[in-house]
């Protein structure tokens, strides 16, 4: 039994649609998948309509960005209600703040003399929510850095020129968030804790 219960789609950092993943992978002899991309649920009924189809068994899920007494967390909900009105109000706060923050990125951009428009982000990632890594993507395309690595090396890490810190909520809010919903709290990238 292999199966990838960790994956992103188009609707947050991936570059493969939810059906994409789901033929990705049934291609790759995986006997279950969860779709969890980042702080949205908006290619959950898609993923869970198409690998029923395909007779895949799939969990719905989502990957929250949080804080713990000052570091970074991801926390993954699996088996999630991806239509719970609780969920759906507080993942809409979460793409306000997102937002927010992009806004700010590009503005510490233009002051540095790179021109990207919140116009350019959004076509960049055309199906759902944007963040720093489609604004690396631009980075690359316009010539500012060779790579992902070096666009946020350069620009969009931690206390680089374009930095701006996301709101987020805490972990305990966002295991909360996830029960409401039905789901199950696990911690995402467990081997990268310091």
């Amino acid at each position: 039994m292999c199966v990838d219960l960790h994956t992103h789609s188009v609707f947050s950092d991936g570059t493969a649609t939810p059906s994409e993943l789901v033929e990705l992978a049934l291609e790759r002899q995986l006997t279950g998948l969860a779709l969890t991309d980042h702080d949205t649920t908006e290619g959950v009924d898609e993923f869970l309509r198409v690998a029923g189809s395909k007779n895949l068994p799939a969990i719905s899920g989502l990957e929250i960005s949080t804080l713990y007494q000052g570091i970074s967390l991801h926390i993954l909900g699996y088996g999630i209600d991806p239509d719970n009105p609780a969920l759906c109000k507080w993942l809409a706060q979460l793409q306000q703040r997102r937002l927010e923050r992009n806004q700010c990125i590009l503005e510490k951009l233009n002051k540095l003399g790179i021109d990207i428009s919140a116009e350019e982000v959004a076509r960049v990632s055309a199906h759902g929510q944007t963040g720093r890594p489609h604004i690396a993507r631009l980075l690359m395309a316009k010539g500012y850095a060779k790579n992902m690595n070096e666009a946020f090396r350069r620009y969009l890490g931690k206390h680089k020129p374009a930095w701006c810190r996301r709101l987020s909520y805490t972990a305990s809010q966002s295991i909360d968030i996830i029960h409401q919903a039905g789901g199950i709290a696990v911690l995402a990238h467990p081997g990268q804790l310091d």
